[in-house]
């Protein structure tokens, strides 16, 4: 059975969003979609990860970024939230972006049982971005730097799901 979740990837950066640049600013990445849409790849399948990668994307989802300071604007490309194992000391890791392409990633051990479909605490971990420009309803968003990301899962009020579809 599906229902909804939202996906969280919390923050501070610098860079540019548009014509208008922040520095160590706070942001919020929020991603409301529904269990319904995780995919599994098992081309990722192994003994280590034995659910291959998991990917949440698609024309279902609601996908912003606030950043304190400039506001809220809507990503202008399908988000793709993934799981799946990294060959490095933090063994896995949720990634964010437009495919092939990451905005940005959390690596942690404690993403290995993560499927995607459950709330999840927030956990912080070794933090990987793109310096590239990603489309949003605001001009181009461009990270210049990203430190001390956190990644949460939780489930979204009804509120807030009625809210979202007006």
């Amino acid at each position: 059975m599906s229902s909804p979740i939202e996906y969280l990837f919390s923050g501070a950066g610098s860079g540019s969003l548009g014509t208008r640049t922040f520095s160590h600013a706070n942001f919020l990445i929020t991603v409301t979609t529904d269990t319904g849409q995780i995919t599994r790849n098992d081309a990722k399948k192994d003994s280590a990860f034995p659910q291959g990668s998991l990917t949440v994307s698609g024309a279902n989802t609601w996908d912003t970024i606030t950043i304190v300071g400039l506001g809220k604007t809507f990503f202008r490309f399908t988000v793709t939230i993934a799981v799946f194992p990294v060959a490095a000391a933090h063994g896995f890791k949720v990634s964010l972006g437009l495919v092939p392409d990451e905005l940005l990633s959390v690596a942690s051990p404690l993403f290995q049982d993560y499927d995607l479909r459950r709330r999840i605490r927030p956990i912080s971990g070794a933090v990987t971005f793109s310096k590239q420009a990603f489309p949003t309803a605001s001009g181009d968003l461009i990270f210049s730097s990203v430190t001390s990301v956190s990644f949460q899962a939780v489930v979204p009020s009804a509120k807030k799901l009625v809210q979202r579809n007006r």
